[in-house]
């Protein structure tokens, strides 16, 4: 009897050890035919010194080698643990294990947090990414991220009959869509209001000016006038500042993404 008993859990135990061992085969032999995921910005392949990987739906990469592909200033503080970025119009907080971030000094959520992996530190692609106002497309079949990060660059003169000559003002932009001259600008202390003056084409987009000042804010213009030319219609934009003391550095044109559902920044004129 104790022999059948020895002989059944010598039976059992095998039985155990195999479906262990076929399991740890399969996990093994998935991870394997698992393909690396490829980032791509502005169709071109960025290399990481590690990989990339996904947690909870979301891609994590390496905080330095994305960032600084991106054109951003990154600080690591490593007291407290946190990874700071910023741009010529924003400004990301990332505290390693907390979902809590700052963009622009506002508090925003973020479902997967920065994280410490293998000592190196990973933060979320898609957040930073976008924030900085980039567009991320995810293509699943081929484990890519596709990054599109285009700042259209400023031109001084567009050949265009319709965008009259631009001598003495500030900067102009025109992507042939959404035109813009700046004129003019000037600061009052008494009124603590930060004027722009120009001339602008929308084309019926939604546009929106903001201005980024040497102490590494942006704010928001309101337009204020607008005038009933043709095309290009005057304008004035106020920025409320809140100080009789003011140094803008440059004006942020912002408009919608392609699918509209957020502003980005697509240029920056200097001034």
């Amino acid at each position: 009897m104790i022999r059948e008993k020895n002989f059944l859990s010598f039976i059992i135990f095998g039985v155990l050890a195999c479906l262990l061992i076929t399991n740890v085969q399969i996990v093994t032999a998935t991870q394997q035919n698992e393909k690396p995921i490829t980032i791509l910005l502005n169709d071109e392949k960025l290399s990481f010194d590690v990989d990339p990987y996904i947690k909870e739906g979301r891609t994590l990469v390496p905080f330095r080698g994305i960032l600084e592909a991106l054109g951003a200033e990154v600080i690591w503080n490593p007291d407290e643990k946190s990874v700071t970025t910023k741009s010529a119009t924003t400004e990301i907080y990332l505290k390693i294990g907390s979902n809590e971030t700052l963009v622009n000094g506002e508090k925003v959520i973020i479902d997967v947090a920065a994280e410490i992996t293998d000592s190196r530190t990973f933060v979320p692609l898609r957040f930073v990414s976008e924030n900085l106002g980039a567009t991320v497309l995810w293509d699943g079949a081929t484990r890519t991220v596709a990054i599109e990060y285009n700042t259209i660059s400023l031109v001084e003169e567009p050949e265009d009959e319709e965008f009259p000559a631009s001598s003495g003002a500030i900067g102009v932009f025109d992507n042939g869509d959404i035109r813009i001259i700046i004129d003019k600008v000037e600061f009052n202390s008494s009124e603590k209001k930060f004027h722009i003056y120009g001339k602008a084409n929308f084309n019926g987009k939604r546009v929106a000016l903001s201005v980024f000042d040497s102490k590494g804010n942006v704010i928001v213009a309101d337009f204020v006038n607008f005038g009933n030319e043709q095309k290009l219609k005057s304008f004035e934009a106020v920025v409320h500042t809140g100080t009789s003391q003011y140094n803008a550095e440059s004006i942020i044109i912002n408009a919608p993404d392609k699918e509209g559902n957020k502003m980005v920044r697509i240029a920056s004129i200097d001034i």
